[in-house]
């Protein structure tokens, strides 16, 4: 769980900043992607879907074990601008 956090915090905020691409930030151990938008649904904004996977290849034994499987997300409203910090803290709650 501290590997993943610690992995959370470094995201340079540049990369949270702004419109998102599908690969936002990789490493050999996890990356964010953008795995796409959800539908727009009645008294709910459609959001960018972001999440933290473990790659595959991961050097950290305890983490391999997760992958391909996410361990972070968070829903991002695409009519919001959210800061840096707000992203890893939502992130960050779900691990």
């Amino acid at each position: 769980r501290d590997a993943i956090l610690e992995w959370i915090d470094d995201i340079p905020d540049s990369k949270l900043e702004g419109t998102f691409s599908k690969k936002m930030h990789n490493n050999t151990e996890m990356r964010l992607d953008m795995q796409g938008y959800t539908t727009d649904m009645p008294g709910k904004p459609r959001c960018f879907n972001l999440q933290v996977q473990i790659n595959r290849g991961c050097k950290n034994k305890s983490l391999a074990k997760l992958a391909p499987y996410s361990v972070a997300f968070t829903l991002v409203p695409c009519d919001e601008t959210w800061t840096p910090a707000k992203i890893k803290a939502e992130l960050k709650k779900t691990v």
